[in-house]
Order: structure tokens, then sequence, then C-alpha cells
């Protein structure tokens, strides 16, 4: 094999290298956005859980009002 046949080989691997890290990165940024919506989803469910429990304090409370 020649020098300039093993460099056009190396330069084909060297481009799908590139092309692979490419992709992978693409799928990394998605997974990454995915990661963030399901936090932000998460933060609010927890929000809303906690005003959930809040609510039903409060409704406790203004039972025990107005039982006295």
């Amino acid at each position: 094999m020649s020098l300039k046949e093993h460099n056009s080989g190396n330069n084909i691997i060297e481009q799908s290298v590139e092309k692979e890290i490419l992709h992978v990165s693409k799928e990394i940024e998605e997974l990454e956005s995915m990661k963030n919506s399901l936090e932000t989803e998460n933060k609010a469910d927890a929000d809303f859980i906690s005003t959930l429990n809040l609510m039903t304090k409060l409704t406790e409370y203004i039972k025990k009002l107005k039982k006295q």
C-alpha cells in the first residue's frame, strides 16, 4: 500500500468518525433538552402537589374552626 493510499484511507476514516461525532453530539443535545423539559415538568408537579397539600391543610383548619 502506497503512502497516498494509506492517507486516503485515513481521511475516509477521519470523515466517518467526524460524522459520527456530529451525530452523537446532536443526540446528546436532544437528550439534554429532554432532561431539562422533564426537570421543568417535575418542578411544576412538585409545586402543584405542594399547593394541593396546603389546600388540604387549609380545608382541615377551616373544618376545625367551623366545629368550634
